[in-house]
């Protein structure tokens, strides 16, 4: 049971949003047309390789928590980019 007044964007059980899947479906075409003309890299620190940056994103995505909703933890040790592609 969720704390009172806990944000759930869509509710639960039988007094669900109606449109919940279609936002959720929504969401997704969204996030496919970006990705298929953008890429995200994470943005290297002084003195650090990609690969290093690479490894350091990585272990910040392995690093999540269930509260309410999937989260990463410590977003802030890795930013990131939206670099066109190619």
């Amino acid at each position: 049971m969720p704390d009172n007044g806990a944000y759930l964007p869509w509710g639960e059980g039988m007094r669900s949003c109606p449109g919940k899947k279609f936002s959720q479906v929504e969401h997704v075409a969204v996030m496919a047309a970006i990705f298929g003309t953008h890429c995200v890299i994470p943005v290297r620190f002084n003195g650090e390789s990609e690969a290093a940056a690479i490894a350091r994103a990585r272990s910040t995505v392995k690093d999540t928590g269930m509260l309410l909703l999937l989260q990463m933890l410590h977003p802030e040790r890795t930013p990131l980019q939206w670099k066109p592609r190619p």
